[in-house]
């Protein structure tokens, strides 16, 4: 089974699709909104951009990173599934 997977094409596919989620990553940083009167909000934003260009005092959002890479090895294994019941026709 494991040698089945690691030669289809949907692990292929999201292995190539992994690079991605690894390069442009989430970032989560908080900014501050002034709302006029002198009272300044603090706001959490959550922004995409390359790794090596990391924005000043953010953090990896890693909640949405590991969401990102669990959705992905479901459609992987949905995929995989699909590719098997196929070829054993």
């Amino acid at each position: 089974m494991i040698e089945d997977l690691l030669k289809s094409w949907s692990f292929r596919i999201g292995v190539f699709l992994l690079l991605p989620i690894f390069l442009f990553v989430p970032w989560r940083q908080e900014l501050l909104w002034d709302t006029g009167g002198g009272v300044v909000v603090p706001i959490e934003v959550v922004r995409y951009g390359f790794i090596w260009n990391r924005p000043l005092e953010a953090g990896v959002d890693l909640v949405r990173l590991f969401t990102e890479i669990i959705l992905l090895a479901v459609a992987v294994a949905i995929a995989f599934q699909f590719e098997r019941a196929r070829l054993s026709r």
